[in-house]
């Protein structure tokens, strides 16, 4: 090692070193403690109380700069709070006025807990705020921890309030959906009901399909109409036409289909309004109308036909009828009251007995089957209508 100090310093420092060398072991050094010597512990000169002890019946009647600014008897005093009940609460917070931080401050740790409404959650925040700047910097902290649970509080409040909208709101779309849901259903149903006509229908149409041994032009004894419009000769020179007046385009297409493939004329109307003015430009034998429509039911319809054809025979449908509803049209003149889904056999026997009792008082298309200009052969054809109507024998 010596030779290395040779190395790094010069001979001369060297020598000039050596007095301060003697002077430093002159030193007297001091006795250092040993490590594991424990230190003994320093009682802090300013101590606080922790009021554990106090009682709750007592900790509100405390006042004093020392009490007031120490944090151990805020969270002995919300202890205590939170052990009343809301009525004591609410009791006891009316003990005190609003005019320092420390009532202020008391009244909302009573009332925190106290079931109040999240209106008076931030009234009591808001007074407290402005009390803020007196609050000395010992309890800011624990007022700032408190302050942040109301926050938290009334953010709870507002999402419960939240929910409870959202959830009205969901049951009023379940009533809507429920609403919903039930006139799907009557559709259905109805769709049901079409769909059974119309497979009645095809299944006629299927069977009246001419064999490969017939020629088109000759119709099969199937093809024939099972019901004739009428059974008089004199009738089945030309169809008997007739009115059909239902607001359902889709009942009114498959009835149409059904009475034109038994050999009537047929026209059609969606509405009561609409019907009349087919009859003021057409002459029409019998009226198929349907009870339940808007802005002209059934029933009105029959009275203004009464009006401007009496007379003219009128059949009601209806998919909710009922034997006082039938009596009741009866009574006014209707000819025939069916219910939906109508049988067809007793369509076309409600039709033909209804143009049969007409005929004779209001058909005169048979004189127009026989061609004459002869004034004894118009006179006789008078007088064989007239004979017709009678029930008097012409023989002997």
């Amino acid at each position: 090692m010596r030779h290395i100090f040779q190395r790094l310093l010069p001979r001369r420092l060297w020598l000039a070193g050596l007095p301060c060398l003697a002077l430093l072991g002159c030193v007297q050094s001091h006795n250092r403690p040993a490590i594991d010597t424990p230190a003994e512990e320093k009682i802090p000169v300013y101590q606080l109380a922790d009021y554990l002890s106090t009682e709750c019946s007592d900790i509100w009647a405390l006042q004093g700069k020392s009490t007031e600014t120490n944090p151990l008897y805020w969270l002995r005093a919300m202890d205590c709070a939170d052990r009343l009940m809301p009525a004591q609460s609410r009791q006891q917070a009316r003990q005190y006025d609003d005019g320092n931080w420390q009532n202020t401050f008391k009244q909302g740790i009573l009332l925190a807990d106290a079931k109040i409404t999240p209106y008076e959650r931030r009234q009591l925040v808001a007074r407290i705020d402005a009390l803020s700047t007196e609050i000395p910097a010992q309890v800011r902290p624990l007022y700032q921890l408190w302050r942040d649970g109301q926050a938290l509080q009334l953010q709870l409040a507002e999402e419960r309030q939240r929910y409870s909208k959202l959830q009205q709101s969901s049951d009023s779309e379940l009533d809507t959906l429920r609403q919903q849901h039930h006139v799907l259903q009557q559709q259905l149903e109805l769709t049901t009901r079409k769909l059974e006509n119309l497979t009645d229908i095809e299944r006629q149409l299927s069977t009246r399909k001419p064999a490969g041994n017939f020629s088109p032009d000759t119709p099969h004894e199937s093809e024939k109409p099972r019901h004739p419009p009428m059974r008089s000769l004199l009738m089945s020179h030309k169809p008997a036409h007739l009115l059909l007046v239902d607001d359902d385009p889709g009942l009114l297409k498959l009835l149409g289909l059904r009475l034109t493939s038994e050999g009537y004329s047929v026209v059609t109307a969606e509405s009561g309004a609409e019907g009349l003015r087919v009859l003021n430009r057409e002459k029409v034998d019998l009226v198929i109308s349907d009870l339940r429509m808007d802005e002209m039911d059934g029933m009105q319809l029959f009275a203004e036909i009464q009006k401007v054809q009496p007379g003219m025979p009128v059949i009601i449908l209806t998919a909710h009828g009922s034997i006082p509803d039938a009596v009741a049209a009866t009574q006014q003149g209707v000819f025939s009251f069916l219910i939906k889904p109508v049988d067809k056999d007793a369509l076309y026997q409600a039709i033909d007995d209804a143009l049969e009792q007409s005929a004779p008082a209001t058909d005169e298309r048979w004189r127009e089957a026989i061609v004459t200009r002869s004034p004894l052969m118009l006179r006789l054809l008078e007088q064989a209508r007239l004979v017709a109507q009678s029930d008097v024998s012409v023989f002997d």
